[in-house]
């Protein structure tokens, strides 16, 4: 979102430098597509001379690395990155393609689009586009793209964002609208809360049943205007005699929350149960969790921070899995200090939550983590960045949350997304040969020791 206040994201990807101003104050800027989201890349790597593995000795004790999958970019382009993979082994992400290709842009590139690839199979490593609704864009960064995929069910839909047009010639964005894809039905339009005049709707995720689709909807693509929370549920509908599958739009609550004019749900997980966050134009977030109601709906619940840190009073949220534990980050008002965090619930109906401070991987400054997924059987990834700003890929576990470390990603610097059930991480990395950013995965075994 075209904007330029500074506020916490934990882990939305930019392909493009920031200022190493901004890096270094410790707080990311914040991204068109998760606002406050996931640790933005705060800067392009300062050194790709520097070897990436040479972090990662010291804190891989547990983990071996059983594939690495160097996925560059979709065919002839120019720069890739993943940001969700399926169960089945299928990522998806967004880059450039051959499409549209301005030599006099810098750096030169085609137009971006919704890509994915998938990992294994029949199809194993054959790239695919899903187009848009017509607009069409050059932008090389997650943070600031129109289009792309954001994240994968296990049933194999595909949401995300792509813009419209009103003229086919230059296929100039009119709105960005969020999308769901599958094989049958092709790219369908998910709609925004147009009653409240909102025109624009973005996806950010989705559960793994495809039942749930989150994100938001406001009145532009930029987050100048309010932005509410929307989730999005299908039903079946008749017709002309066919049942067709149909998508509604839901406002999520913010009740008791008007002061924050700006919202964003993250993502979703089986149990129906939604993340995001909000914030206001001083910079103040907060982090919730939507439970969903017996009748319909969803009830919020702010996300908890003990007494013991009652100077972190800024929360920002990422992943949910299947258990309903929660990952994230925690700030003081004022950003100059940060924790990554862990949020698990005590009862049965997930309303009391415990958080539990994350460990820092070997060689990484504190307040320079963002966790952003985790998975069911209590892997958590994320991006950590060295002293000189520059991004790694991290890894932390519910068994052992107190101590991270470091993924063994191929190329000097790089970030990871997403982890699935089979741990496999997706993302992108950076290089000598690869300085706009290629998308990368990576499975990965977890050895544990005996004292564990």
């Amino acid at each position: 979102m075209r904007r330029t206040w500074i506020l916490v994201l934990f882990l939305s990807v930019c392909l493009l430098p920031a200022a190493q101003a901004q890096q270094s104050s410790g707080i990311p800027p914040v991204g068109k597509r998760r606002t406050p989201h996931h640790g933005t890349l705060k800067a392009s790597p300062n050194s790709t001379s520097m070897a990436r593995s040479s972090l990662a000795a010291s804190g891989s004790t547990t983990l071996e690395t059983i594939k690495f999958y160097d996925l560059t970019t979709f065919p002839n382009g120019t720069w890739a990155q993943l940001m969700d993979v399926n169960d089945w082994g299928v990522a998806v992400g967004l880059g450039d393609t051959p499409a549209g290709f301005d030599s006099s842009l810098d750096p030169q590139r085609g137009y971006t689009r919704p890509v994915g690839v998938p990992l294994i199979g029949l199809r194993a490593l054959k790239w695919f586009d899903l187009g848009t609704f017509g607009g069409e864009s050059f932008q090389n960064s997650y943070q600031t793209a129109d289009t792309a995929c954001s994240a994968i069910t296990n049933t194999g839909m595909i949401v995300g964002l792509a813009p419209t047009t009103d003229d086919p010639v230059t296929r100039i964005t009119k709105y960005v609208r969020a999308f769901a894809w599958t094989h049958q039905s092709g790219l369908i339009d998910l709609g925004a809360l147009e009653y409240l005049g909102y025109y624009y709707s973005n996806v950010i995720g989705a559960n793994r049943l495809g039942t749930v689709i989150v994100g938001w909807s406001g009145g532009s693509d930029a987050f100048s205007v309010p932005a509410l929370p929307v989730a999005w549920t299908p039903d079946l509908r008749y017709n002309n005699g066919s049942l067709v599958q149909h998508w509604n739009i839901h406002q999520l609550e913010t009740t008791g929350y008007e002061q924050f004019p700006y919202w964003v749900a993250d993502t979703a997980n089986n149990f129906r149960q939604v993340v995001g966050f909000a914030f206001d134009d001083n910079g103040k977030q907060l982090g919730f969790v939507w439970n969903p109601l017996p009748g319909g709906g969803w009830k919020i619940l702010q996300l908890p921070v003990p007494r013991k840190y009652r100077d972190f009073t800024n929360t920002a949220v990422g992943g949910i899995n299947e258990k309903g534990e929660i990952v994230g980050n925690i700030f003081t008002a004022d950003y100059s200090e940060g924790l990554a965090v862990l949020w698990q619930p005590l009862d049965p109906y997930r309303l009391l939550y415990k958080m539990t401070v994350m460990g820092t991987p070997p060689g990484i400054p504190d307040n320079s983590s963002y966790p952003a997924s985790i998975n069911d059987l209590g892997d958590i990834v994320g991006t950590s960045y060295d002293a000189e700003g520059n991004p790694l890929p991290a890894y932390w576990s519910t068994k052992e949350p107190g101590a991270g470390e470091l993924l063994d990603f191929d190329g000097n610097f790089g970030v990871a997304n997403k982890v699935n059930n089979l741990r496999t991480v997706v993302g992108g990395y950076w290089s000598d040969t690869c300085a706009n950013g290629c998308a990368a995965a990576m499975q990965f075994r977890v050895a544990y020791s005996k004292t564990q």
